[in-house]
Parts: C-alpha cells; sequence; structure tokens
C-alpha cells in the first residue's frame, strides 16, 4: 500500500529514519501520482487535454446482470448529454467503451459521445481527478478516497455493500450526491445529479476543505502505531484476556436477548436490509442462517457435537472399532449425531460444517481422552467457528506469540 493512499501526501515527504523500511515507496506507489510515475501516458499531458477543464469522470464498475455493460455506456453518455458536459469514461471492470452504445437506434448517444466523451481503458486517478469539475463512480472506499482527496465532487451510484451507505454519506455532508442503485438509476437522474455538483459552489468549497485536512493526516505513522501496539497487546496476553471478555459480554448480552424479542427482530431487519444490497451476500447469509438454524435445533436436542482433538476424529463405516476407515473429520469440525449403540461409546454422526467425511462412525472419547464433545451452549457455536478460524490462519502471527 502507498503512503499516499494512506495519508494523501507526497511519498518524498516521509521521515525514513522515523519509519525504517518505507523507502521503496519513493520507487513504488499504487495510486500513479503523475509527478513522479513514469506509467502516466505522456499524450494525457498535451495541452488540448489539459487546458479545458474536464466536467465528469466515469467509472465502469462491473456487476453480474445481463445487458449491464450497455446500460452503463449508455446511462453514462445520457446523463453526459442531459447535464451538457464533456467528459472521460473508463472502462473499468465493465470494459465500458464507444462499442457498448449499440447499434444505430442509439445514433444520437453516439453522435454526442463523439464530439464529448473520450473512453479509456484505465487512468491514474491521482492525474485525473484534479483536472475533473466531477467524478461518478460506484462509491468504492478507494476510489471514493481518490476522488474527495482531489477535492472534487461526487456522484456515486452504489452497487452493493457499503456503497449505499457512502452515498448516503456524500449527500450528507454535502461532498457529493448519491443515487438508487445502479441498475436503476435513468440518465435524467444521473444527469440532474451531474449538475448539482458541478454548480453548487459550497460543494466544491466542502470537498477542498476536506482534501486539505486529508492531506495534514499522516497515514503511515498512526498505522505503524496501532500496528505496534496491537502486538504488543498480543505478546503480554492482553488481546487474549479482551476477547475472553469480550465473549462473556457477548453470552451476557445474548441471555438478555432472549427476554427482549423485539431487538432479536431488529438484528434480523438489519441483516436483511444489508444482504439486500449484494445478491452473492444474500445467498451466502441464507445458507448461514439455515445451517446455523439447523445447528440450534439440534443443540435443543442435544445431538450437536465437535471435534475437540487437535488431531482430529477418525472416521469408520461401520459401528465395529475394527470396521474400514473413511477418513479423519478434522479439529473445529460440528457434527449432527444420528445415532448411538447402547453404551453410547460409538456415534453415527453427519458432517454440517468442517472437514471430513459426509458420514461415518465415530468414538467420542479414546483413552480417557474426549475427542469430540457435545456443544453446551448456543453461544458456543460462534466460539468454536471462531477458534476454527484464528487456528487456520495462525500462520500470519510470530511462532512467539501466544495466545
Amino acid at each position: 500500500m502507498s503512503y499516499t493512499l494512506l495519508s494523501g501526501r507526497p511519498s518524498d515527504q516521509v521521515d525514513l529514519e522515523k519509519y525504517p523500511g518505507w523507502d521503496q515507496l519513493r520507487w513504488w506507489n499504487m495510486t500513479l501520482r503523475a509527478g513522479d510515475c513514469a506509467f502516466v501516458p505522456r499524450q494525457w499531458r498535451e495541452p488540448e487535454l489539459t487546458t479545458q477543464r474536464i466536467h465528469v469522470w466515469f467509472f465502469g464498475e462491473r456487476f453480474e446482470k445481463k445487458g449491464c455493460k450497455e446500460h452503463m455506456a449508455r446511462l453514462a453518455v445520457g446523463a453526459l448529454k442531459e447535464a451538457g458536459k464533456r467528459g472521460i469514461i473508463v472502462g473499468g471492470w465493465a470494459e465500458l467503451s464507444a462499442e457498448s452504445l449499440g447499434g444505430d437506434e442509439y445514433e444520437e448517444l453516439k453522435a454526442y459521445s463523439r464530439e464529448n466523451v473520450l473512453f479509456l481503458k484505465s487512468a491514474p486517478h491521482e492525474w485525473l481527478f484534479p483536472q475533473c469539475a466531477c467524478c461518478v463512480h460506484h462509491g468504492g472506499i478507494g476510489t471514493t478516497q481518490a476522488s474527495l482527496g482531489a477535492g472534487v465532487p461526487t456522484v456515486v451510484t452504489p452497487v452493493f455493500a457499503d456503497q449505499k451507505d457512502i452515498a448516503k454519506k456524500l449527500s450528507e455532508d454535502k461532498t457529493g450526491q448519491g443515487t438508487v442503485h445502479l441498475s436503476q438509476l435513468t440518465a435524467a437522474e444521473l444527469g440532474a445529479k451531474i449538475r448539482k455538483c458541478c454548480d453548487d459552489p459550497t460543494i466544491k468549497q466542502n470537498c477542498e476543505k476536506l482534501r486539505d485536512v486529508m492531506q495534514k493526516e499522516d497515514g503511515v505513522g498512526t498505522t505503524v502505531q496501532f500496528l505496534e501496539g496491537f502486538m504488543k497487546e498480543v505478546e503480554s496476553g492482553v488481546w487474549k484476556k479482551k476477547q475472553d471478555a469480550l465473549f462473556k459480554r457477548c453470552l451476557d448480552a445474548w441471555e438478555k436477548q432472549k427476554k427482549l424479542p423485539d431487538a432479536s427482530k431488529l438484528m434480523a431487519k438489519w441483516n436483511m436490509d444489508l444482504a439486500d444490497k449484494y445478491q452473492p451476500l444474500q445467498d451466502y447469509t441464507n445458507q448461514q442462517v439455515n445451517l446455523f438454524g439447523k445447528m440450534v435445533e439440534l443443540f435443543n436436542k442435544k445431538k450437536l457435537w465437535w471435534v475437540k482433538s487437535t488431531q482430529g476424529c477418525l472416521a469408520r463405516k461401520g459401528e465395529a472399532l475394527k470396521s474400514e476407515e473413511c477418513g479423519r473429520y478434522k479439529e473445529f469440525t460440528l457434527l449432527e449425531e444420528l445415532e448411538a449403540n447402547k453404551s453410547g461409546s460409538r456415534l453415527r454422526v453427519r458432517r454440517l460444517k468442517g472437514v471430513g467425511p459426509d458420514e461415518a462412525w465415530v468414538s467420542p472419547t479414546v483413552s480417557g481422552k474426549d475427542i469430540i464433545v457435545k456443544v453446551v451452549h448456543q453461544l458456543e457455536i460462534q466460539k468454536i467457528q471462531g477458534d476454527a478460524l484464528k487456528k487456520q490462519f495462525a500462520d500470519i502471527i510470530p511462532s512467539e506469540v501466544k495466545f
């Protein structure tokens, strides 16, 4: 990550003695600044492009919907025509181009495009944005940082996740305008938003003030300080104590929430609203909700188990101890009890979440040691999955760090 992206200041202002190892920023910068970056195409510096202010910049954000490329190209050119502005359309992930406008039935848009629009595959934000009167994009946090960091009013056309919230925030702060979902947006509506950003002096002044504040931030210093503080907490055991305390607070909150049905309804509504912003997230959320509901049902029936042993749990095809092996359930795998032998020393289980065969016979205890154990509290389900993730990514933490 570049220093400019973190702090908004040129990399040659970094105190390299204060931040050892950051000298590489003199040579490599993800944000491609025009002042010192060899990757800015020379033709973009020619007088005919830079003497007149570019009115609007568009960025193509891909979203999975049939005909989205054509919709976005016509939307962008149509909005420029509605607003009476010139513009640059960067194809981006959506791969927008003049050909995306369509056939002869769109000749009016194509004619306006030939005279007033430049299509590009990509462009360095830090060079281009300060030359624009307005930026239009999907509202990703990185692109938003770049446009506001350049002091340019921004129109956000959200697609999913936090982009809707960012669009709302820009409208509230009067640093830009948010729109409805990109798939529902019309050229007339977008054109009006562009005119508002270009013509309202208050929005421009607010953007310039915000840009000045961003340029004064010490992004590297703040990041280094945070990371060093975090590692000290991990090494000293403070981080683990905080996690344990958090788990206890969650447990207490859960007990209270069970007595407050309205709180559960509010939480469910919040999750549904978030999922509605992004279809894959909605699908994943539905899958996880159904799985969690199944686990809760099994917990209430006292049929939910998990693999406690770090060595995992040996799985066999039959009830007999010497029956054929069929694999091993990995630590933290969650299991549904299907049946047990008369003594309870052998269980037939089905894998719910984790690694191992779909169904098998297992031994809960071996030589007096617990191999799989029954889930004893509903909140333990989340904790088991959280512990699994922590172990999975433990290789990014130094070996001497204790949890």
